[in-house]
């Protein structure tokens, strides 16, 4: 069965493509911290020096925190790279048992597939959202889609 999409969830798609060529040259990765959840926000190309970036602030806060919610919104990322899977897959099986919840916001299917493939050696709860506002309703434990 195919789904129709709205003309605002297609005017979001055509922005985010359109903010993905534009930033393609550059990577941004941004940390928000709240209580037990650590938001990763990327722009741009994710190459491996910004993946150390990120086992960084993680590390940091599975130390003094403890378990983790996360929250990955890779939405306008552009591009990774084999060093940064292989890099993934070391820290997934280093932390397996040290997160909770795993939302990952991306309208990219290879996005998708990858972050799945992580969960298998990570015992989190996976689960994929094309909207933010959703992903974060339920890592706080309720759905806005009733």
């Amino acid at each position: 069965m195919k789904c129709l999409l709205s003309v605002a969830a297609l005017q979001t798609k055509a922005y985010i493509a359109y903010v993905r060529k534009q930033i393609k040259e550059f990577a941004v990765i941004e940390f928000e911290f709240e209580p037990n959840v650590l938001q990763i926000t990327v722009m741009g190309d994710f190459l491996l020096e910004d993946y150390q970036a990120f086992e960084e602030h993680i590390n940091y806060k599975l130390r003094f925190e403890g378990v983790q919610d996360m929250l990955f919104d890779l939405r306008l990322m552009t591009h990774t790279s084999i060093d940064v899977a292989l890099a993934e897959f070391k820290f997934s099986r280093t932390h397996a048992r040290q997160f909770g919840k795993i939302a990952v916001v991306t309208t990219d299917q290879w996005v998708s597939w990858g972050a799945w493939l992580f969960n298998l050696f990570a015992e989190a709860d996976l689960k994929f959202f094309d909207d933010i506002e959703d992903a974060r309703a339920w890592l706080a434990g309720y759905s806005l889609k009733g």
